[in-house]
């Protein structure tokens, strides 16, 4: 994997609704950010991978294989 991207990805968190899981993201994203010090609530790292479809070099597939810090993605 020679030359990969990597993708950092900041999230601040400000769902907007009133329903009872719009208000429970909110509340965690609050809590993160209070709990961190930062601004924001939490952040996804994100890693391009080229796969190969077959066994031909010229046919590859591009994936992202994505890491997360959110407590609502688990």
């Amino acid at each position: 994997m020679i030359g990969a991207k990597i993708y950092l990805a900041l999230y601040k968190g400000k769902k907007t609704g009133k329903n009872p899981s719009a208000l429970l993201a909110r509340l965690s994203d609050w809590l993160t950010r209070k709990l961190t010090k930062g601004v924001y609530s939490h952040c996804e790292i994100a890693v391009m991978k080229e796969v190969f479809v077959s066994g031909h070099h010229y046919e590859t597939e591009v994936m992202y294989e994505c890491y997360s810090s959110s407590i609502r993605d688990g």
